[in-house]
């Protein structure tokens, strides 16, 4: 009995080390567009994310740098961003 214990024990540890990173990004899917910045998340808009001016893309990522986030109002202390 106390080798069945020990087994039971081994193959749990080995499937949670094998599925953490689905664990993971599991997680990570769920909780993008929550407007909460969770792990493995650069920023978090809510429904925000990837709609027009926002530098949040829909995968809670951050838009490439080419992206013009926000447009100024022409004042020089209020430039593009």
């Amino acid at each position: 009995m106390r080798n069945a214990g020990r087994t039971r024990v081994l193959v749990a540890v080995a499937w949670l080390v094998l599925m953490q990173p689905l664990l993971v990004e599991s997680a990570n899917a769920q909780s993008c567009g929550n407007g909460n910045v969770g792990g493995g998340e650069q920023c978090d808009l809510g429904a925000l994310n990837g709609a027009a001016g926002s530098c949040c893309a829909s995968d809670c990522t951050f838009a490439p740098s080419t992206t013009l986030c926000k447009g100024g109002s022409g004042d020089i202390c209020d430039p593009d961003e």
